[in-house]
């Protein structure tokens, strides 16, 4: 420790100095000084960034509008908060809370204001540990030793590495970095929450079977083992097709609790507004009754226009693949009545019904009606008079009762080819 002494001497540094290094910052604007990043939450997204300027949101801690990963409770004075080299944040010598540090392998993406962003899950440290950046006030910095720039390259930095500043590394006998920043007397770290489980849920999330898990609704932060057990975690079914169900935070700590988990010793994130909805595709009335009009026309023909009468929505199925076929074509007084079925992946799931009537103008007959038959053989072409004994439109099958003179009435089928005509084959 002399030798170190001395060499802090050399430098013009009095061991007074280091005695006056700061137990706690006032934190209402803190900075990282190294490797890391705070996180916070933003619109049910986690959000990374280099400093903070606290204010108080609906009672937590935040900055620029987002609220701190785990959540600190706000006083109604900022001014009363100060935070621990460690990362312990202190209110009138009351622990509220701790602030980790987020770090990566790969740089992050910047989203234009003071925020940054990452698909990677962060590796989470207190302040000051295994290579994670030290806190300090945005004004001047409590550490001597110079981390890496804000981008990671490393998963971990051993947190002995010497110092780089050149002039202090020519000072004579000085020791390694770790017997300097012995000197300083900081507090222990604070551990890292349940050992860096976070869990954050999606503010809107979209599932597709009747049930859901943790993971399809949420961003979990945790060991692999640990991550893939929560991941696979039951949270209830799903809703109804074409409706939301509210996710709450009680919801979510029954679960964890019936899985074992203690909810006070991890991080839970639950947007007020969160919510799930299941996954769906929508058969809409255009497609209804297109398919409708196909039906009817393979049974009238196409010479008839038809319009839809029977009021229908639309059709919300889950995703698959949708098929609609047309099981009954009946004809009724004024039109068809049709039935679809709807199947997914060949499995029936709903029906529609509906009534068709010829447009208005159509040609069509009714029963007792008076038309022309032509009896046809060959070339050979006879015209008698005859009586409709059905509707029907053009082009549709019609049966008729030939009452030519002198010959004993009888039944035949044709086709309307106009408003008084039947063709018949013989």
């Amino acid at each position: 420790m002399k030798s170190v002494f001395a060499s802090l001497l050399i430098l013009g540094i009095s061991a007074g100095s280091f005695a006056k290094a700061p137990d706690s910052l006032s934190a209402t604007t803190l900075k990282i000084t190294g490797r890391g990043y705070f996180r916070l939450i933003k619109d049910g997204k986690p959000v990374y960034a280099r400093s903070l300027n606290f204010e108080n949101l609906d009672g937590n801690l935040g900055s620029g509008g987002a609220l701190l990963i785990p959540h600190i409770p706000s006083p109604a004075n900022l001014n009363l908060i100060s935070a621990k080299p460690d990362g312990t944040v202190i209110e009138n010598q009351v622990v509220i809370g701790s602030l980790q540090i987020a770090m990566f392998d790969s740089p992050l993406a910047a989203t234009g204001s003071q925020f940054f962003v990452s698909q990677d899950a962060p590796v989470l440290d207190a302040p000051g540990t295994n290579g994670a950046g030290t806190i300090s006030e945005e004004s001047k910095s409590i550490t001597l030793q110079e981390e890496p720039p804000a981008h990671e390259t490393s998963s971990r930095i051993q947190a002995s590495s010497p110092p780089t500043s050149n002039h202090i590394g020519q000072a004579t006998n000085l020791q390694p970095a770790k017997s300097v920043t012995s000197v300083v007397a900081f507090s222990e770290p604070a551990s890292t929450n349940a050992k860096g489980i976070i869990i954050i849920l999606h503010p809107d999330s979209k599932v597709n079977e009747q049930s859901f898990t943790l993971g399809e609704i949420a961003d979990i932060t945790a060991p692999n083992d640990v991550k893939s057990k929560l991941s696979s975690l039951w949270i209830g079914n799903s809703p109804l097709l074409g409706y939301q169900r509210k996710l709450d935070e009680n919801l979510i700590e029954l679960r964890l609790k019936g899985s074992g988990y203690d909810p006070d010793k991890l991080t839970l994130v639950v947007p007020s507004n969160s919510v799930v909805e299941r996954l769906s595709q929508t058969v809409s009335v255009q497609d209804l009754q297109t398919a409708a009009m196909q039906a009817v026309q393979l049974v009238a023909g196409k010479a008839t226009p038809f319009t839809v009468t029977t009021p229908i929505t639309d059709f919300v199925a889950p995703v698959g693949t949708l098929t609609i076929a047309a099981q009954d074509v009946q004809p009724s007084a004024h039109g068809y009545f049709v039935t679809l079925e709807i199947s997914l992946n060949s499995q029936l799931i709903g029906t529609r019904s509906m009534t068709l009537q010829p447009s208005p103008g159509a040609i069509s007959v009714k029963p007792g009606d008076l038309v022309t038959v032509e009896l046809k053989a060959g070339s050979a072409v006879v015209t008698v008079p005859g009586k409709v004994m059905n509707h029907a439109f053009l082009g549709q099958s019609v049966q008729v009762k030939i009452t030519d003179v002198g010959s004993s009435p009888t039944i035949q089928e044709g086709i309307l080819t106009a408003g008084d005509r039947v063709e018949v084959k013989l």
